[in-house]
């Protein structure tokens, strides 16, 4: 049967500082983190001529695409009469969306 030995006398004073460390990290963290976020954000998000996000902003270069659907009803009759109706897809029609934000 083995008989466990005790600790030499270091691990109390290193799991006690451990924990201290934990518990202020626990603490700072959350506000530093939040001044830290609201300066980055503030900082990219800045829109005043000259800056890449105001360029940006004005002549974005993500292609945006819509896609829209339509459906037509081939049974209108028997719809009214309040049968389940049977739909046509017809679509996608898909066009791109340019902004140019201009005047600002």
């Amino acid at each position: 049967m083995h008989r466990f030995s005790y600790c030499c006398g270091f691990c109390f004073p290193i799991l006690l500082l451990l924990g201290a460390t934990c518990v202020v990290l626990a603490i700072l963290v959350p506000i530093l983190g939040t001044r830290l976020t609201r300066s980055q954000v503030s900082e990219r998000v800045t829109l005043l001529p000259g800056h890449p996000t105001f360029d940006q902003f004005c002549n974005p270069t993500l292609p945006l695409w819509k896609s829209i659907y339509f459906f037509n009803i081939t049974n209108p009759q028997e719809f009214q009469d309040g049968q389940m109706p049977i739909v046509e897809v017809k679509g996608p029609y898909s066009y791109r969306w340019v902004i140019c934000n201009r005047g600002i």
